[in-house]
């Protein structure tokens, strides 16, 4: 399946925004992109008069209706990566079965060619089950490796045991060098990519990190500002000295997420409507005010008149790619003519809808 610097690798998580935008996508944009899709844990409910969350169905439930969405809108096309590692500690589901072997089933099942995420020090039962899945499937893995991993004085001796308890080869690997929230110093990015064993022999390698913020708190309300996309500057950078590194890494990042999820208490904290843009070099963020609830007596801007505000920001921007460009686009047209509205799980879809396209355009304009 191996890739090289042209393509694209978006880390998204597996919700409802996300796998809407891919969905959408057009069919130019889905060749050019092998999402990494991670599977995230049972999302919390919140009670009044509880001082705990709960959990808003059984693991069971939520791990099919995870696997069936990702089918759904992803379809038995292309590849795709998964990454179960925010349910490696799920316990085991009534059945038996590991929770991501569960996952992996439910898309084997749908003729998904889904190709299974590890990483180094996973649990010895998720890793069981990666190279169960594998061998089953025969598409190979992703070994994924944070920051932490390359800093080890024997990488080289800790990814040979990886392979050899994965029994897979190198060749039916694709590396992912995971940086999360951090851009690596351009100082020693170069040294570092050069240094990585057998660094021709992967299937891909690819490069991932994100700048992107971990809330709005910094914008302020009803401004347009643009925040630097120091991860794609970055890669920018690594493309221009292609002749000073042994691989050139795919391109990947969190699109226009930060790296780790978060789990808001509605009831304690109120989002702000925003819109998340994607340009050249930065992110454009149109934000507006905390939405309000049904039981707030004090006077907040209802979405009706927030989003259609935002998206004509949007469009008054330099960075307005136009109503055509992506299916994001269009909607942000919409909204701004009153024709819709949404919700925070749409307009994180629109958002990743552009992001996807405009990443997508930016790649394939490198010679």
């Amino acid at each position: 399946m191996g890739f090289d610097q042209k393509h694209y690798v978006p880390i998204l998580k597996a919700k409802a925004g996300e796998l809407r935008a891919l969905k959408e996508a057009s069919d130019t944009v889905r060749r050019s992109i092998t999402p990494v899709l991670e599977v995230t844990g049972v999302p919390s409910k919140y009670i009044e008069g509880s001082d705990d969350p709960m959990p808003s169905k059984s693991d069971d439930a939520h791990i099919k209706t995870v696997a069936q969405n990702i089918a759904k809108n992803w379809g038995a096309e292309r590849p795709v990566f998964i990454d179960g590692f925010y349910i490696e500690d799920m316990a085991t589901l009534p059945d038996g079965r590991e929770p991501i072997s569960a996952v992996l089933d439910y898309l084997r099942d749908e003729s998904i060619k889904a190709v299974p995420v590890t990483g180094i020090d996973r649990y010895a039962e998720y890793t069981a089950a990666i190279a169960a899945a594998a061998e089953k499937d025969g598409c190979g893995l992703c070994l994924r490796l944070q920051e932490e991993d390359l800093a080890s004085d024997d990488l080289a001796g800790q990814l040979k045991a990886a392979l050899d308890h994965l029994n897979v080869k190198v060749g039916k690997v694709d590396l992912l060098v995971d940086y999360g929230p951090q851009v690596p110093p351009r100082s020693t990015i170069i040294p570092l990519i050069n240094s990585i064993p057998q660094i021709k022999e992967w299937r891909s390698f690819t490069l991932a990190a994100s700048k992107f913020p971990v809330d709005m708190s910094e914008v302020s309300q009803y401004s347009t500002v643009e925040l630097p996309r120091e991860e794609w500057e970055n890669w920018t950078h690594l493309r221009a000295r292609d002749d000073k590194l042994a691989r050139v890494p795919t391109f990947s990042d969190y699109a226009i997420n930060y790296p780790d999820p978060s789990d808001i208490d509605p009831r304690k904290m109120r989002m702000s409507a925003n819109i998340r843009y994607t340009w050249t070099t930065s992110y454009v963020i149109a934000k507006g005010e905390a939405m309000p609830r049904k039981k707030d007596k004090d006077k907040k801007a209802p979405p009706a008149e927030q989003y259609p505000m935002l998206a004509q920001a949007i469009i008054n921007h330099k960075a307005w790619c136009g109503p055509l460009f992506s299916w994001g686009d269009a909607y942000i047209q919409k909204c701004a003519n009153k024709a819709c509205v949404g919700g925070g799980t749409e307009w994180r879809a629109v958002g990743t809808s552009h992001h996807l396209a405009f990443a997508v355009q930016q790649i394939a304009s490198f010679p």
